[in-house]
């Protein structure tokens, strides 16, 4: 594990020396450029549009678009920052107080207090044609005296693409995040970007006390015309999950246990084309083929699946977005299953508030490693008491199959309110329980209540900040 650690910090190292020399000529170029170049935001919308089915880079925290200029690099000094120092910026800072009333998340709850601290930190280089955005969001917890602390791999997102032409893009993502055997503490289980048709997250929330270390690459070529967008795409998934040997060291597995330490890998391509009716309304269909491997299981899983999309903005009120169609799990020693996989999400929004109501049921990973599909269930509504103050409310509820063991249940709820004291700076409250067990972890509850500040932008304050 300390030589994963060591080997990330140093790619990450030779990456940004990499750039540097790229940064300082775009920077030259910047400086040499006449102060009068004559160009108008007109030109500037010209361009944009020239280059069709642009990338939007949104936040790792709120999931919210980081560029309001419709995709490519933040420049240097957009007002959402806090700080700027050339391309890199600080756009949130968040400490908090934490009471959990299960601590180790164990039949028999041990209660403890913590603080917390986290924050958000963007690199963004480029221009329309090629960009790159990395995002980096350290987390500190400190509980029972200890510092549980990774600064090297808490949660990073690479992003970069590259137009070969107007109709050909490159699309590269990694996401890569260390989660600690206490789990996520103020990211909801849900997080919708109300300002982008069909953009949202739901995040994985099933939790069985195990630290977690989670990769996901995505590249994907897209070809595109007025109307019709044809991609072609290949994703690879490694998923670490262990017990800690104590609650004052989550980085070191437990070596005697059935469930002390597990493995995925999951490997795959698929090819999608969606036809954009309009810019409000689209269907597509989609086609994924993934291999999945689980280290200390002899037998091996292939999915094939088959997905009719369809999106429509039906009022400029009401938003829907469906996905579903059949399944194949082949496995290397068994008979062929099949099933019928999907999502479907609803977004109302009323004046001062907005409810969003979502189904999925697939087999990627939602907290639980598994070789079986899933179905979760999620809802929120977020409510603008005044025009300082929000309410926020969601639930979220999923069963995991496994092929042998009993499903695994696991069901969350959470209320946050947030106060915001000037635009940068706004102090919350939130409150979440979790209950879950199957498989082979025995029944567990906890509660958590949390106490804390946020310093960043707030654009607009009808989105969960």
């Amino acid at each position: 594990m300390v030589a994963m650690k060591a080997r990330f910090a140093l790619q990450l190292a030779a990456l940004l020396l990499t750039l540097l020399p790229l940064t300082r000529a775009q920077q030259d170029s910047q400086t040499q450029a006449p102060p009068n170049t004559g160009s108008s935001s007109a030109d500037k919308d010209s361009g944009a549009n020239s280059l069709p089915n642009r990338p939007v880079v949104t936040s790792m925290e709120t999931g919210q678009p980081l560029d309001t200029q419709g995709g490519g690099p933040v420049p240097a000094g957009r007002s959402i920052n806090l700080f700027s120092m050339g391309h890199l910026s600080l756009l949130s800072v968040s400490p908090f107080y934490v009471h959990d009333s299960n601590f180790e998340f164990t039949p028999q709850p041990q209660s403890a207090n913590a603080l917390a601290f986290q924050g958000l930190l963007l690199y963004s280089i480029g221009n329309e044609r090629t960009a790159l955005d990395l995002q980096y969001r350290p987390y500190v917890f400190v509980a029972r005296g200890t510092a549980h602390a990774n600064l090297v791999g808490s949660a990073f997102n690479l992003h970069t693409h590259h137009y070969f032409n107007p109709q050909w893009l490159l699309d590269l993502e990694d996401r890569f995040y260390y989660l600690p055997a206490q789990g996520r503490l103020i990211d909801p289980t849900i997080g919708p970007d109300l300002s982008s048709s069909g953009n949202f997250a739901r995040n994985p929330f099933l939790f069985n006390g195990q630290t977690t270390l989670n990769n996901a690459v995505i590249a994907r070529v897209s070809y595109s015309t007025e109307h019709d967008v044809l991609s072609f795409q290949g994703q690879y998934q490694y998923i670490e999950a262990w017990t800690p040997s104590s609650s004052t060291d989550s980085s070191k597995p437990q070596k005697s246990s059935p469930t002390s330490f597990q493995q995925e890998n999951t490997g795959g391509v698929g090819v999608s084309w969606t036809h954009n009716i309009s810019t409000e309304h689209s269907f597509g269909v989609n086609y994924l083929y993934n291999r999945q491997l689980i280290a200390s299981n002899a037998d091996q899983f292939q999915y094939h699946s088959l997905l009719f999309n369809y999106s429509q903005l039906i009022r400029p009120s009401l938003q829907m977005v469906l996905s579903f169609g059949p399944s194949w799990q082949v496995r290397s020693k068994g008979a062929t299953a099949r099933n019928y996989i999907g999502s479907a999400l609803l977004v109302k929004r009323f004046s001062a508030s907005e409810l969003v109501l979502s189904y999925a049921t697939n087999y990627d990973y939602i907290g639980v490693i598994s070789n079986g599909y899933y179905t979760r269930y999620d809802g929120s509504y977020t409510v603008n008491l005044t025009p300082r103050w929000d309410v926020t409310l969601g639930a979220g509820y999923a069963q995991q199959t496994f092929n042998k063991l009993p499903s695994f249940d696991g069901r969350e709820e959470w209320a946050r309110t947030s106060y915001f004291l000037t635009e940068k700076l706004s102090a919350f409250v939130s409150f979440a329980n979790f209950a879950g067990q199957g498989g082979t972890y025995p029944y567990a509850s906890r509660s958590l209540f949390i106490v804390g500040a946020r310093w960043a932008y707030h654009r607009e304050h009808s989105v969960q900040p």
